[in-house]
């Protein structure tokens, strides 16, 4: 699952990729190996997705008990054990990559609005496309 430069996800197509995959993932018995991470250029934008996606699953709010969905930015963290779906700013994900190379605790990464801050995006995606493996 790849996007090209210049288009933008919505959060219902985020939400419906999480949906069917988690349930593809959950029928082979490997739903806990999912981990999905999808960076938003700007704080606002990853804590207010992950509100929408919780409000769509039905759950209280991010990162609470057990959660699908969650966010991280700067110095805020919302997550469970439970999160599956993890929002973050594209400076989160550079800095999960300077300590795991090879994220090895992320099934997929997400990168959305490639267009809006093109600099570091490049950069990351780079980083990304070297250092991740399919994990199934």
């Amino acid at each position: 699952f790849r996007i090209t430069p210049g288009e933008v996800l919505m959060t219902k197509c985020i939400f419906n990729f999480y949906l069917h995959h988690i349930q593809d993932l959950i029928e082979q018995g490997q739903g806990s190996r999912c981990n999905i991470i999808c960076t938003e250029p700007r704080r606002i934008s990853a804590t207010s997705l992950a509100s929408r996606v919780c409000q769509e699953l039905g759950e209280t709010g991010p990162g609470l008990q057990d959660s699908l969905c969650g966010y991280q930015i700067r110095m805020e963290v919302k997550r469970s054990r439970c999160t599956r779906l993890l929002y973050c700013t594209t400076g989160v994900l550079l800095r999960k990559l300077q300590q795991d190379p090879s994220l090895s605790d992320v099934s997929h990464v997400i990168v959305d609005e490639v267009n809006k801050s093109l600099a570091d995006i490049c950069v990351h995606v780079y980083v990304v496309e070297l250092s991740l493996e399919p994990p199934f």
